[in-house]
Parts: C-alpha cells; sequence; structure tokens
C-alpha cells in the first residue's frame, strides 16, 4: 500500500512556480485536475478491493462467489415507489417478496395478487465505472487551457522577447500590421475571453453531468447533507423503520440494494429455474458519498473563480480601452493602436520601461504620421524637446560645479541657458 500513498502524494503535489494563464485559472487547470485524479485514484483502489456482499439463502444452489458476481454485473436495485416511505434500507420493503402496491398503497405481492400493481426498479451500476468517469473529466479541464496556449502563443513568446530581443525586432514582430494583421488581433483578445467562458463550461459541465449520471440528484446533494447534518445525533444515524428521514448519502447512492437471480438447472430427469430476490451491501458507495459532497464544493469554488477570471479578463480590456489612455502620458499613442497591442505595452512597461519608451517613439512616427499628417513638425520637435531634457540632465550631473552656456533648440528658436552652482535654470535673453 505504500506505493499507492505515494502516487497519491504525487498527484496532489503542486509545483510552485511562474505561469503564463492567471491566477484563477490556475485552480481549474491545476488544481482541479489533480483533484479528479486523485479521488479517481481513491475510489479506484477501493473499487479494486472492496467487494459487493449478498445475503443468500440456504435454498439458493449455487456457488456464491457466482452469484455475487452476478449481482455486481447485473447491478442492484431498489423500489422507486419506497423513496418517500420510511424503512429500515433506502427503497426496500421489510418483505421483499412484496414487489408490488395495491390501489389502496399497501405493499402485496405480485405473484399471489393479480391486482397487485408492480412496483418500478431503480437500478444503480455506478459503482462499475465511475472511477474511471472522474478521471475522464481532466480531459475537460485541460482543453481551455490548450486553447489559451494557441491563442496567447504571441502574449507567451513576448516575455521571452523582452529579455533577449531589441526594439527592432519587437517592433517588426508585434507592432507589424503586415505581420500582426488587425484581424488576427481582434481573434487573439475575443480568444482570450473565450478561455474564460470554456473554463466556466468546463467546471459547469463537470457539474452537471456528474448530476446526470447520478440520477439527476447531484445538484440538491450538498443542500440536502447540510439539512441532514442540522439533524440531532438520534435522527441523523437512525436506520430503523421509524427513523424520520433518510441520509443524503444513502438518496444518492444507496449502500444496499435488491438483486434478481435466475438459477437454471438441467439433468437426465428434469429442468427448470428458479427466481431469487436478495439483498446486497456495497460499502465502496460509503466513501463515494464523502467524495462526491468535497467535490460538490471545488467544483462550486471552481465555477467562483472561474467567473472571477472573466470579470477581470473584460476588465482589463475596458481599463486599456477607456481609462488607460486618459492617465497615460502617451494617449495619443494609445488612441490609435488596437488593444492586442496595447496588452503588449501593458507588458513591456511593467518588464522593460526604456524599452517601452523607445516602442512608443517608434508607434508615434509609424502610426501617427498615417492619421495625423499636419501634426509632423510638432511631433519631431516634441522628440527634440524630450532629447535636449535627457541632455540637460546628463550635462547638469555633470558639471554642477561649473557655469557654462549652452543653446537649446526649442520650437525653432534658440535661447541661452545658464547652468548654475545651485542647480538653477537661467534664461538669459
Amino acid at each position: 500500500m505504500s506505493f499507492i500513498i505515494d502516487d497519491m502524494r504525487r498527484v496532489l503535489l503542486i509545483k510552485t512556480k511562474a505561469r503564463h494563464d492567471g491566477v484563477c485559472d490556475h485552480y481549474s487547470r491545476v488544481f482541479m485536475p489533480k483533484i479528479m485524479c486523485f479521488f479517481s485514484l481513491m475510489i479506484g483502489v477501493n473499487w479494486y478491493f472492496d467487494k459487493l456482499t449478498c445475503i443468500i439463502p440456504k435454498t439458493l444452489s449455487g456457488s456464491q462467489q457466482f452469484i455475487t458476481d452476478v449481482c455486481w454485473i447485473n447491478g442492484f436495485y431498489i423500489y422507486e415507489n419506497l423513496t418517500t416511505s420510511m424503512t429500515s434500507y433506502y427503497g426496500i420493503p421489510k418483505n421483499i417478496n412484496e414487489d408490488g402496491i395495491s390501489i389502496t398503497g399497501i405493499l402485496c405481492e405480485t405473484s399471489y395478487d393479480e391486482g397487485c400493481i408492480p412496483m418500478v426498479k431503480f437500478y444503480y451500476l455506478q459503482y462499475q465505472w465511475f472511477p474511471f468517469f472522474l478521471a475522464s473529466f481532466v480531459i475537460l479541464y485541460i482543453i481551455p487551457h490548450l486553447g489559451f496556449k494557441f491563442i496567447n502563443a504571441d502574449l507567451i513568446t513576448l516575455k521571452n522577447a523582452v529579455r533577449i530581443h531589441s526594439c527592432d525586432e519587437i517592433f517588426d514582430s508585434y507592432f507589424n500590421l503586415k505581420q500582426n494583421t488587425p484581424t488576427q488581433m481582434f481573434i487573439k483578445v475575443f480568444g482570450s475571453i473565450g478561455v474564460k467562458i470554456a473554463y466556466i463550461f468546463s467546471n459547469v459541465g463537470t457539474f452537471y453531468a456528474i448530476d446526470h449520471s447520478l440520477n439527476k440528484k447531484y445538484l440538491n446533494y450538498a443542500s440536502n447533507w447540510l439539512s441532514w447534518t442540522y439533524k440531532n445525533n438520534s435522527a441523523m444515524f437512525d436506520y430503523s423503520i421509524h427513523r424520520q428521514s433518510f441520509r443524503a448519502g444513502e438518496v444518492l447512492l444507496p449502500n444496499y440494494g435488491l438483486c434478481d437471480v435466475q438459477i437454471l438447472f438441467s439433468d437426465m430427469i428434469e429442468s427448470g429455474t428458479n427466481k431469487y430476490s436478495i439483498i446486497c451491501e456495497y460499502s465502496t458507495h460509503v466513501l463515494y458519498h464523502y467524495v462526491l459532497i468535497l467535490l460538490w464544493f471545488l467544483i462550486v469554488f471552481g465555477i467562483t473563480f472561474s467567473i472571477i477570471g472573466l470579470i477581470n479578463q473584460t476588465g482589463n480590456y475596458f481599463l486599456m480601452i477607456y481609462i488607460f489612455p486618459r492617465k497615460w502620458k502617451n494617449k495619443e499613442i494609445f488612441n490609435v493602436i488596437f488593444l492586442r497591442e496595447k496588452e503588449y505595452l501593458s507588458y513591456i512597461h511593467s518588464q522593460n520601461v526604456v524599452l517601452y519608451e523607445s516602442l512608443v517613439d517608434k508607434l508615434r512616427l509609424e502610426r501617427l504620421k498615417i492619421t495625423e499628417e499636419e501634426g509632423n513638425n510638432s511631433l519631431v520637435i516634441e522628440i527634440l524637446n524630450k532629447k535636449v531634457i535627457e541632455i540637460r540632465i546628463k550635462v547638469e550631473s555633470i558639471l554642477h560645479k561649473q557655469t557654462f552656456d549652452i543653446n537649446e533648440p526649442t520650437l525653432g528658436i534658440k535661447k541661452k541657458t545658464k547652468f548654475r552652482n545651485n542647480f538653477q535654470i537661467e534664461e538669459l535673453h
């Protein structure tokens, strides 16, 4: 068993490292697949070692193992008509020969009473495939991340390009409208929102798929469980015929059920068939109850985090469109570039301010000369003024103890500026 415990520990191990997607996506993309694998492995081990056990009467001939295997293969059932009646075993009558109900509502035997209406049998076979069913949801959580990597390949490569590539290389790769067309950027923006929506569908889809597999009783499972826990100890665990309510777990997946076994026999004298109804228990369902209540809350958390991720993504786009252009000093550039390019610049600004300024200058010359031909002169003057300010700061830091005169070109007018020891600047006319 030690190797199984080690495998479970490795499944739950989450490495702390930088990831390309958002924190809210990590829950659905990293945590939930590991939880699904862990729960699948847990109940799978129990599924392998635990067996279905049935009470076999002495009159029933045949191998006990054979009869048990027959019940495991065919599944066990309860009577749907008795799910609202208080019985010791959920959905099972006190006398298992009473397989029908009369018009007056009294249980009866269909083999003896012609007016006895057979009760509806409800079968449970989830234990045969449920571990594999849980493991299959890993694919559902991985698909949105594959879409994220495909759609955001440019943002992923940009993180590495900022460290090793020059300004011209980055500009040609990401801000060249011939290579990175507006249509492609439009698809990437809406694709990023689509990925967030896909994570919501992954969690919601998992929720409804499990609910469908459990006979549409899973959505209300947590509320039924919490209502059950508010009862006193006697009411919670009483299993007599006089109990007040059923447990939430046994309503979802009963621990006990009936199994019909048909024995065929033939010899040289006679041949025939006998039908037996026996009661069976499958204790693995107890583990299912606890796993499924934990999974219910984890999926709800996943839906919540996915919705937060969607709100965060759309909120960032809203800020880039309506808020950032008003506050950034290069707002004229933000008004003429595409939303995807704003994402590029926002990331570059957070990593390398010098590179960001260089790219903004290139964008100013590249984009604004197309949209504002009349403003070329003022733009050139603005760039020259910026360079002069940089030169002034450098000169100030080197020659702060000397007094000297320089010519400052501003708007085509030469002004003479004097630097003094106290760092004050005076204009000399």
